[in-house]
């Protein structure tokens, strides 16, 4: 009798040993958390991120971490004080209180989804006019958009207690800074900032979206106004020259100016008549400008569709067309 209680205290003593080990453990992740900071490993690559980082931007991917986070702390330290209380209510998912927290995964196999059509803000808030989307502009005159209503994340912990984003970490690196400063500083040579717009997209993150998109435009300007300088100057009176509708220009003018959106694909139909043939009295410089061959290029680079071509040997629209064995020539 006594050898029996002597194994059954030995084993509650080892059993005892081993709850001690796991509540100190879970003590110190709870204390980890305590302090506001919270693990994040993308790409591969881990980060340590302050939790009020992440919240800055509500309604983001990265707010629904920081407000998830912060539930299931709440829930670990209230096991941690009551480890034989593991009722219903602690079991239940905090998400359903709040339609911006974060919902997890039923398995840990489950993959990080997002309800969430990665297009640009631009394009979104022309379809919310149309269609009714998921956020509007509230000020008038500036790009700033709402939270989305419902947004529906599901997020995977690794052993290590991070939580797992399947995205670019180098480009991950860069949003982080954002996140810190609210300012998006000069890119290094190895970021495509058009894959740094998409991520935005994908973490919600609308105030960097329209920041990018505006400076992706404002690039775009500079660029074409520096090439088609460069390259009338240097080859202004080189043929052949390509006949651009004189309204085209104008819209383009505008929009390098910041005073007009991206024009349409030029449209020289204006200078035709029904039958192909050109519009009598013509008169260049009011009806039309000429553009040497570099620049007519760069235009249909930028403008795809462009046309029809009508190309001369000379700046006079009348005179005999070039000509070309592939394309029609007007």
């Amino acid at each position: 009798m006594d050898e029996t209680n002597s194994k059954a205290l030995s084993q509650f003593r080892r059993v005892n040993d081993l709850y001690k080990h796991v509540q100190d453990t879970q003590k110190n992740v709870a204390l980890f958390h305590l302090g506001h900071w919270v693990k994040l490993k993308v790409g591969g690559v881990p980060f340590i991120v302050r939790r009020r980082t992440l919240n800055w931007y509500p309604g983001s991917v990265f707010s629904s971490i920081a407000i998830y986070d912060k539930n299931t702390t709440k829930r670990l330290t209230e096991f941690i004080a009551n480890p034989f209380l593991l009722n219903s209510r602690l079991l239940e998912s905090t998400t359903n209180d709040d339609p911006h927290i974060a919902i997890t995964p039923a398995s840990t196999d489950s993959e990080c989804t997002m309800g969430y059509n990665a297009l640009p803000i631009i394009q979104q808030q022309q379809q919310q006019q149309i269609h009714g989307g998921s956020y509007t502009t509230t000020t008038p005159g500036k790009e700033i958009a709402t939270i989305p209503t419902k947004p529906s994340f599901k997020f995977e912990k690794d052993p290590d207690g991070y939580y797992l984003i399947d995205r670019d970490s180098q480009l991950f690196a860069i949003i982080l800074n954002y996140l810190r400063s609210g300012e998006v500083g000069t890119l290094p040579s190895t970021v495509d900032i058009n894959m740094l717009l998409l991520d935005a997209q994908f973490y919600r993150l609308y105030d960097l979206e329209t920041k990018l998109s505006k400076r992706i435009l404002s690039t775009r300007r500079e660029d074409e106004r520096i090439f088609v300088l460069n390259s009338e100057l240097n080859e202004m009176e080189t043929p052949p020259f390509f006949i651009i509708d004189i309204k085209w220009v104008r819209s383009w003018k505008m929009f390098i100016e910041e005073e007009g959106p991206i024009p349409e694909p030029i449209n020289n139909t204006h200078l035709l008549k029904h039958d192909g043939s050109l519009r009598d009295g013509l008169v260049h410089k009011v009806d039309y400008i000429c553009v040497t061959k570099p620049t007519w290029l760069m235009i249909t680079k930028h403008y795809p569709k462009s046309g029809p071509i009508i190309s001369r040997p000379t700046k006079n629209i009348y005179d005999t067309p070039t000509q070309c064995s592939i394309w029609d020539i007007k």
